[in-house]
């Protein structure tokens, strides 16, 4: 049985990595306002504002930002050419993003529809919040087309093993066959794709789910990874991360894989 193990440089870029990935803003988001449908686009330093209305009529505004918690500063250059400073306001609870644009005193903002920040109102529209729905339609679009990268079959041989990988765009399967003969080793592992490191979740028998970590690289058709963290209580064939060192000892390593055609 395996415990689970971290190294600090692993841990280091963890760290890091986990820091960004915890922006909740990241996505796109929908709303109706008016008769336009309206959408934010947000990725890690930039959200792109869409209008379509009925009429067929398309805008796209973009604004620069920095993440963190609410409120956050948007920099948008408006169709005059002069760069605006905003502040918005914002709630994320379950799939709803709340947000209200702050200091416009109830004005519109130059150079931008009033759709994105006002309400409408019997008699005309004004300033209000906004409550836009996460649109997981896109966001999983995004992600098979993100995940493009990784996706395909991959094989070593370790630690007298021959190690085959398989990457879906939401599973991860690694099998190791022991040269001596016997049954190959196989565990099955979902994720969400994201650049490295990778979260790969492990559920055994009983229905028990493992975090496992692992970092990696594509390059020139090989696949370089790395667990730096191991599910808690798994059974996993030492030969899928391990390499055995000049003391003879067992430690974690970078693996490299050929990719394989695809048959």
């Amino acid at each position: 049985m395996l415990a689970a193990f971290t190294f600090a440089a692993a841990t280091a870029g963890l760290t890091a990595a986990s820091k960004k990935a915890a922006n909740p803003l990241l996505g796109t988001w929908t709303f109706f306002n008016g008769m336009a449908s309206t959408s934010f686009t947000f990725s890690e330093n930039q959200v792109v504002l869409h209008f379509e209305n009925e009429g067929g009529a398309v805008e796209d505004y973009t604004m620069k930002y920095t993440y963190k918690k609410s409120p956050i500063a948007l920099t948008f250059k408006n169709s005059d050419g002069k760069v605006l400073k905003l502040s918005m306001r914002y709630n994320i609870k379950g799939d709803k993003l709340t947000y209200r644009f702050l200091n416009t005193k109830g004005k519109e903002i130059p150079g931008l529809r009033w759709e994105f920040s006002q309400v409408r109102t019997p008699d005309g529209h004004a300033d209000g919040d906004i409550v836009l729905t996460r649109d997981l339609r896109k966001e999983q679009e995004a992600a098979r087309e993100a995940a493009k990268v990784i996706i395909g079959q991959y094989s070593l041989v370790n630690m007298n093993s021959k190690i085959d990988i398989e990457f879906t765009e939401d599973t991860a399967t690694f099998s190791a066959s022991p040269a001596e003969g016997g049954n190959p080793s196989t565990y099955k592992m979902h994720y969400a794709f994201t650049k490295s490191p990778l979260t790969l979740t492990y559920t055994d028998e009983k229905g028990k789910e493992s975090k496992f970590v692992m970092t990696y690289k594509i390059s020139e058709n090989k696949l370089t990874y790395r667990f730096t963290t191991v599910g808690k209580n798994v059974a996993f064939d030492e030969s899928i991360y391990c390499k055995r060192m000049t003391n003879g000892k067992k430690a974690p390593a970078d693996m490299e894989a050929d990719k394989q055609e695809m048959h």
